[in-house]
Order: structure tokens, then sequence, then C-alpha cells
């Protein structure tokens, strides 16, 4: 038996058939949605409520495998990639010695995922994090979490780079104001975005 966890990479033939009870791959994610290379930054990003850890048997393809057992997990409010990343860690680590017995001992059944409802989530990149002050309060708000601790988010002010650690969304800020434009609120800065506004907490 082989496992993998956070790999990266997809596996040659040859070595997917060395074990004659396969690779086993703990997955981040609820698949067949956010298949590929982020799926916890993926799943902050799209506003998912839950996410959770897929336990898969590695075919040829990315994340296409037969799953055998899934575990879900609520997303916090205000949950980073970071500390999302750690509690999945458990939750993959914890459910893969709870199916390694039963899947020696033939107890369980893979099953097909259906791909036509698959989603796919791309390698990050460093200009992922270039805040686009024309999405949403809550858009933004997402991205900074998904992306912290990295690529990181940040924007300019005055010609040079600013990063922004910390927000939060006003949804309902009255506006209307240029997305980007910065405003002021009991001496807190506020900055105008395509819908509502954030008010940044560290920068």
């Amino acid at each position: 038996l082989l496992v993998l966890a956070a790999f990266g990479q997809l596996l040659p033939p040859e070595l997917l058939a060395l074990a004659p009870l396969g690779c086993l791959n703990v997955n981040p994610s609820l698949l067949p949605k956010h298949r590929g290379a982020s799926p916890i930054n993926a799943a902050i990003l799209a506003g998912d409520a839950e996410t959770g850890v897929s336990i898969m048997r590695m075919d040829e393809g990315m994340d296409t495998g037969d799953v055998l057992v899934q575990a879900r997990l609520e997303i916090g409010p205000a949950e980073t990639a970071e500390v999302l990343g750690r509690r999945l860690a458990r939750l993959g680590a914890a459910l893969l010695l709870a199916t390694i017995p039963p899947w020696v001992s033939g107890e369980i059944a893979p099953q097909p995922q259906d791909h036509s409802a698959a989603t796919y989530c791309h390698p990050l990149r460093k200009e992922d994090g270039r805040i686009q002050w024309r999405q949403s309060a809550a858009q933004l708000d997402r991205q900074l979490r998904a992306y912290s601790p990295w690529p990181g988010s940040y924007t300019t002010w005055q010609g040079r780079t600013l990063k922004l650690l910390a927000a939060s969304p006003l949804p309902d800020w009255p506006g209307p104001a240029a997305p980007g434009r910065v405003l002021a609120e009991d001496s807190q800065i506020v900055v105008a975005a395509g819908q509502g506004a954030l008010l940044l907490r560290q920068v």
C-alpha cells in the first residue's frame, strides 16, 4: 500500500502498479469538487460553507480516482487557509488511520466520482494576490482569508506595494464611491469596493 498527501504531482503508471493494495491519497476536498493544486484555498475563495477530506485510490488522472470514504468539516466565517489547512490535516490523518484496516481486509467498496460535477483549481501564483477593488467586499474578504499566508493579498498606495493582512467586509456600506477609493470612518481606514467596502485592520 502506498499513501500520499500534499504531493502535488501525478504518479506514473509503473509506480501506481507497484502496490497490490493501490495508492491512497489523502485529499483535502470533497471530491469531485476542487480537484487540483489548491483545494483548501479554492473552498474559501468560493464561499463554501463546508469542505472535508476524501480518501481516494489514485489513478493516472488529476484527482479522478475512486473515493473510499469522505469526512466533512464546516468552514468558519473568519477562517484562513492556514487555520483550515491545519484542521483538515488532523481530520485527514485520523480518517486515513481509520480507513486502512477495513480497506486492507476488503470491507470498503470504492465509489466512482461523478466526473460531470467536477470543478478545478489551479496552482497559486504570487500575482493572484493582487486586490481587484471592483470585486465585492465579501469577495475581497474571502480572498484575504484564502490567500493567507501565501500568496498573500496586496494593493498599491502612492506607487508602493501595500500588503493587506487582515480586514473586515462592510457589505452594506452606503456609498457610492469609486472602487479603491480610500475613505475614513471614526479614524479607521475604509476602502470602497465594487459592492460595499473593506475595513483594513492590519496592513
